[in-house]
């Protein structure tokens, strides 16, 4: 059970996106600090060139060269549809997750590592929504169906993420813990 303004999300347009992004500041204070400025919102309709290449329909991605989050709207909702209202949340923490990292000092680790922090980071950012009443446990089941379905194998890039219970390792130390349980050392001790 979410939020009611958040139950409210039947398409993902940018204004939504907003009210849905409030979740994530606490997790950015607590890793980043005040001063550093949180990554914009930006909706993507097809295939749209960033500063960091293109980004494709059907998906979500952070862009570190100039600190945003592009999503198509038609993905979120049709993650929302077939799979749970708390789908297209997982999704966006995901993103911010990434967004953390790539402004934390030690954000010199790639691939799995990374990937290993933003799940983590969506699972923190979970427990914190849970603990103030904008999500259920309930929302826990619909975040691992998430991971499994935009993950390996079941993702549409091969290699680009690690396999869904890695994935969904990271994601319940996260929640289990908190941020602090989402350092690069932490996330070494996690399956590959």
């Amino acid at each position: 059970m979410l939020l009611p303004v958040v139950c409210l999300l039947f398409a993902w347009d940018a204004g939504r996106v907003a009210v849905v992004g409030k979740l994530f500041p606490a997790a950015w204070r607590a890793m980043v600090g005040t001063q550093a400025a949180e990554p914009a919102f930006i909706a993507i309709e097809k295939s749209q060139k960033t500063l960091c290449g293109p980004t494709r329909s059907g998906n979500a991605a952070y862009c570190v060269k100039d600190h945003s989050i592009y999503y198509d709207p038609e993905f979120l909702d049709h993650l929302r549809q077939t799979i749970g209202e708390y789908a297209p949340i997982v999704v966006l923490a995901h993103e911010w997750g990434h967004a953390i990292f790539a402004r934390l000092p030690a954000a010199r680790a790639s691939g799995y590592a990374e990937e290993r922090m933003a799940d983590c980071l969506a699972g923190a950012i979970t427990r914190t929504a849970i603990g103030t009443g904008l999500a259920s446990k309930a929302d826990l089941d619909v975040a691992e169906k998430t991971l499994m379905s935009v993950g390996e194998p079941h993702g549409k890039v091969p290699g680009s993420h690690p396999s869904w219970q890695t994935r969904r390792d990271a994601f319940r130390s996260g929640f289990q813990r908190g941020a602090e349980a989402c350092t690069a050392v932490a996330l070494e001790k996690l399956k590959q």
